[in-house]
């Protein structure tokens, strides 16, 4: 009887103990707060020009800055159009020049004429520059290359996708949190996330929660704003959290 009482009181403690420790486990992890993660700017390239693509900067993977040179376009045609035109500029840069010093000797119309001329002449070279800069595909943002649409040798046409690069260093989280849960998260405050398969625990700042209440799954929109870091294993460097990870929000 003594042994069957010891038994009972055994489970009765153990069971207690475990009960508090889910308990504890609930408030600190909150289960069902999750995030998708997202890169802070998702951008798609897109080509401004018809041509083909003969030299080719960049490979899938790789980190580019804000304004390098990805791909060029065949420019050859319009590289010789603009130096044409950039010359009959000059020409009617300097006879406008050469008017406006004789002025006493020519008609105002004449100057009139000549100011006219050199302002068609410009605005064709600028024109001409503008064709050239459009053979040129730059990197918007600094990010990483995740995806090239076309190849060396290969025809582009404008609008054409050609690149999507994504920027890795800001991250920002997007959650759905249930309306009775809203009242831990306001604008500005910190909060700490987790990864699975990563021991490190991060933190986000809440910088919009959602005016509107999603009436079919009783839930409001946040958006949180994150510093990504940078990793190096073997000698290779690489961001820690990716785009598409799944975040786990602690309260």
């Amino acid at each position: 009887m003594k042994l069957t009482t010891v038994v009972i009181a055994s489970t009765l403690v153990i069971s207690t103990s475990m009960a508090l420790a889910a308990l504890a486990s609930e408030q600190e992890t909150a289960p069902g707060l999750s995030a998708v993660i997202y890169g802070k700017s998702d951008i798609t390239v897109k080509s401004r020009t018809q041509g083909e693509v003969v030299d080719l900067r960049a490979i899938e993977g790789q980190h580019v800055k804000r304004g390098d040179l990805i791909a060029q376009v065949d420019d050859r045609q319009e590289r010789i159009d603009r130096d044409l035109a950039e010359s009959e500029y000059k020409f009617a840069k300097e006879d406008l020049e050469k008017t406006s010093r004789l002025k006493k000797f020519v008609s105002e119309d004449e100057i009139r004429q000549k100011q006219s001329n050199h302002l068609k002449k410009k605005s064709v070279f600028d024109l001409k520059t503008l064709d050239v800069e459009k053979k040129k595909i730059n990197s918007p943002i600094a990010g990483i290359v995740t995806r090239l649409y076309f190849e060396r040798g290969e025809t582009i046409a404008p609008g054409d996708k050609f690149a999507e690069i994504v920027q890795m260093d800001q991250l920002y989280l997007i959650a759905n949190v249930p309306s009775t849960e809203v009242k831990h998260f306001r604008e500005g405050a910190q909060v700490a996330f987790s990864v699975e398969g990563i021991k490190e625990t991060f933190k986000a700042r809440v910088v919009f929660l959602s005016p509107v209440i999603d009436a079919s799954s009783d839930t409001v929109r946040v958006r949180l704003e994150t510093q990504n870091s940078l990793q190096t294993n073997g000698g290779k460097s690489d961001f820690v959290l990716k785009p598409g990870m799944v975040a786990q929000l602690i309260r």
